[in-house]
C-alpha cells in the first residue's frame, strides 16, 4: 500500500500557543496514532479516540480490535496525494485484514501541514465522521 500523506485543501489551521514555563508544557505530540474502530449493534463504527492527534509525517493506523474481521472504510473529506509524483484523489481506503495481529486495519502517513483533517469511517452501509489532529511536534 502506497502511503499516503494528506494535503492543506479543507483543512482548519491549528494554533499553536507558546507555554508560559516548562511546567505548564503538554507532553510531546506521538509519532504515531492507534485509532481503534468498534461497532455498535446496529452496524454503526466508532473511533476511539474520535479526535485522534500525531506529529506531523507521524503515521496513522485505524483498526479494529484483534479477532474482529469486520471490514471498514476511510472516506477522506479533503484531497490526498501519493509520496511521489502527481496529485491523486482517493475516494476511500479498504481496511485490509493484517494477519500478523488478526485486524483489519488502514495505515497512511500523516500530512507534514499540521491541521485537522475530518474524515469518514463507513461500515454496514453507515458512515460516521471523526477526525485527525496533526500537530507541528
Amino acid at each position: 500500500m502506497n502511503v499516503m500523506p494528506l494535503v492543506v485543501y479543507g483543512m482548519v489551521p491549528v494554533v499553536e500557543g507558546k507555554p508560559e514555563n516548562e511546567k505548564s508544557a503538554s507532553p510531546a505530540t506521538p509519532d504515531f496514532v492507534d485509532v481503534v474502530i468498534e461497532y455498535a449493534v446496529d452496524g454503526a463504527a466508532s473511533a476511539h479516540p474520535e479526535h485522534a492527534v500525531v506529529r506531523r509525517n507521524g503515521t496513522i493506523t485505524w483498526h479494529t480490535s484483534p479477532g474482529v474481521d469486520e471490514p471498514f472504510e476511510i472516506l477522506p473529506k479533503v484531497a490526498w496525494v501519493a509520496d511521489k509524483g502527481p496529485s491523486l484523489d482517493v475516494l476511500a481506503l479498504q481496511s485490509h485484514h493484517n494477519n500478523q495481529e488478526n485486524w483489519q486495519e488502514v495505515r497512511i502517513g500523516a500530512s507534514a501541514v499540521p491541521g485537522t483533517y475530518p474524515y469518514g469511517i463507513r461500515a454496514n452501509g453507515i458512515t460516521v465522521d471523526p477526525d485527525v489532529v496533526i500537530k507541528p511536534q
